[in-house]
């Protein structure tokens, strides 16, 4: 490990680690020839540490991945973390999350009630910042400027009936995305005049988020 500046805290560090963007978690074992890293001290590694396993735990919980070969994979390994003496308070949370609810079809048809995850949205936006922070860095961006902040949503109805944010999707899906690994995430970058840049990631093929890095005046970021 060597002097650096960890990209996160900002700060420079006598011994820099790297950082998995995504956690490493995500990526399976062995991990890809294409696994993007980024400098990060060990303060910051070992404070994302709960984060990243919440994050991949509530990932691969999602039935729209259930099928992508990593997560089968990932999954019987959660599982077996999970029966470990010392994960009990951890699972015994996050199965806490889990309650039943009435399911409809797209078309209004009662299904029944099945059990339902409940996530902790700001819990998983705050990775997606993070994990734009470390994309921006592999965009040869570099660190944050001073002044600027990151935000995270989910790809949902609400923000697609943003217009401003609806015009910066349509111009990310028109970009060939950068996949790393077996297509565990894909993302596409654009930078516009107004000085933000945009992301579109994807986990597993399915799961999709809209990230933006920008001066903290700007609308987009507040919208």
């Amino acid at each position: 490990m060597a002097r650096g500046v960890c990209i996160y805290c900002k700060q420079e560090k006598k011994k820099i680690t790297r950082d998995h963007v995504p956690p490493q978690g995500l990526l399976g074992k062995p991990l890809p020839k294409d696994t993007i890293t980024v400098p990060s001290c060990r303060g910051c590694n070992q404070n994302f540490s709960n984060d990243d396993q919440y994050f991949r735990d509530c990932l691969m919980s999602m039935r729209i991945v259930e099928n992508h070969p990593v997560v089968k994979k990932q999954r019987k390994k959660t599982m077996r973390g999970f029966r470990r003496k010392e994960s009990l308070g951890y699972a015994k949370e996050f199965i806490s999350r889990v309650e039943l609810k009435e399911v409809h079809s797209p078309g209004g048809v009662y299904l029944g009630q099945f059990p339902v995850f409940t996530t902790d949205d700001n819990r998983i936006l705050d990775t997606i910042t993070r994990i734009a922070k470390g994309l921006y860095y592999e965009e040869g961006k570099g660190l944050i400027p001073d002044g600027f902040i990151t935000t995270a949503r989910f790809i949902r109805q609400e923000v697609l009936n943003d217009e401003n944010i609806k015009i910066v999707l349509n111009e990310l899906a028109s970009i060939n995305p950068r996949i790393v690994g077996d297509d565990v995430l894909a993302y596409s970058m654009v930078s516009t005049p107004e000085n933000r840049t945009a992301f579109m990631i994807r986990f597993y093929g399915k799961l999709l988020f809209f990230a933006v890095i920008g001066p903290e005046s700007d609308l987009l970021l507040g919208s």
